[in-house]
């Protein structure tokens, strides 16, 4: 499948004139670029096919983005986003700049904006442009979010499928942080792979920013024990610091008596991050659909966050696990919690369990 020109272009927000895009995608047309190589960004995609920790070392990983690119029509170099034990796969990428999806969504400009994987939005698509999210799908990537390589976590070099060797590991669902670090896995185990096309020079732009009510995450902790007034307090100070008073913040937090998403208005604005990028297409999915569009890593000021715990509980969540109704700080009872860079969304803000007398984040939404 061939992804069209104009789908293109509206991701680079009328760079189509500037670069000279052709319908085919196949670089042709002047060289109007940023850099010397490419008329046009690089694709990157998620690999459709698992693979063990034996990949044949990292030119057998290179091996397989290529095929799979090939296989969806692609022309290009494609490379395997891996660390080698050695040497920080974002290194791979130096001397070339700006990643699309294969469905026009931007991803990242410059290889420095995929550190945490800060990029618009996730690697969730494969090289025909299908999304490939269906549960905690994890990728090898044997690298810290930060790029360095996870000490004995490469599967040998990526040469061993033993499960007496590890390999680190990232979760396709989550779209900041642990989208390249969440742990590792024993190198038998079945995952896919980032698969980044490398050569072109070409800026992409940051997507038109939607209209929306905002979403962020705190700034600062807060612990249970002040009720759920409190937690809206303390988002809304977020929010005033930021210099948005006059607009009403409340937490993302389940009751006894009220569920999280019965405390907002669903037939608003979507949500939106600081950035302008929606979290989903409507507000009333951010509490349904199982997967959101991007990540939620994202403070008041725009500040990408890392690996941030943050009370919640959504929609299939029962109210009972909310500390008592966010009163009690004791470290006998507890409340869900969840990270925020997980795009399994709202409804799934409680895969994790906190005792109530810790500190957490929250998810604060506009009303």
């Amino acid at each position: 499948m061939r992804l069209g020109w104009f789908v293109v272009c509206a991701a680079l927000a009328g760079a189509c004139g500037r670069q000279n895009f052709n319908e085919n995608n196949d670089g042709g047309g002047d060289d109007a670029g940023s850099g010397s190589s490419g008329e046009r960004p690089n694709w990157v995609f998620v690999s459709q096919n698992l693979f063990t920790g034996g990949l044949g070392g990292i030119d057998g990983a290179d091996q397989r983005c290529h095929d799979e690119a090939v296989d969806a029509g692609l022309d290009g170099h494609f490379i395997a986003l891996l660390s080698d034990g050695t040497t920080s796969a974002f290194s791979r990428l130096e001397g070339s700049r700006g990643w699309l999806r294969r469905d026009g969504k931007p991803v990242a400009d410059r290889p420095s904006q995929l550190m945490n994987f800060a990029g618009w939005y996730p690697i969730s698509t494969n090289a025909e442009g299908e999304s490939v999210l269906s549960s905690r799908i994890e990728t090898w990537t044997g690298m810290r979010s930060d790029g360095t390589p996870v000490p004995n976590g490469t599967c040998s070099a990526w040469s061993s499928p033993v499960n007496s060797t590890s390999g680190g590991k990232g979760s396709l669902s989550s779209g900041g942080a642990r989208g390249i670090d969440e742990s590792t896995n024993p190198c038998d185990a079945l995952n896919h792979l980032y698969c980044f096309e490398t050569g072109h020079d070409v800026q992409v732009a940051a997507p038109t920013p939607v209209v929306g009510r905002l979403a962020f995450i705190t700034r600062g902790t807060w612990a249970p024990s002040g009720g759920i007034g409190n937690a809206d307090t303390f988002c809304q100070n977020d929010a005033n610091a930021a210099n948005l008073s006059g607009r009403t913040f409340l937490a993302a937090l389940p009751a006894t008596a009220a569920s999280m998403q019965s405390r907002f208005a669903l037939t608003g604005a979507p949500w939106v991050r600081a950035d302008g990028v929606p979290i989903t297409e409507s507000a009333s999915q951010m509490f349904t659909t199982q997967f959101a569009s991007t990540h939620l890593s994202m403070n008041v000021d725009g500040t990408v966050t890392k690996l941030t715990q943050v009370f919640g509980g959504g929609s299939d969540h029962p109210a009972t696990m909310s500390c008592n109704d966010w009163t009690s700080a004791s470290g006998g009872i507890t409340g869900f919690s969840d990270n925020e860079d997980d795009v399994g969304i709202v409804n799934r803000f409680g895969d994790n369990v906190a005792t109530c007398n810790s500190a957490a984040a929250l998810l604060c939404l506009e009303q």
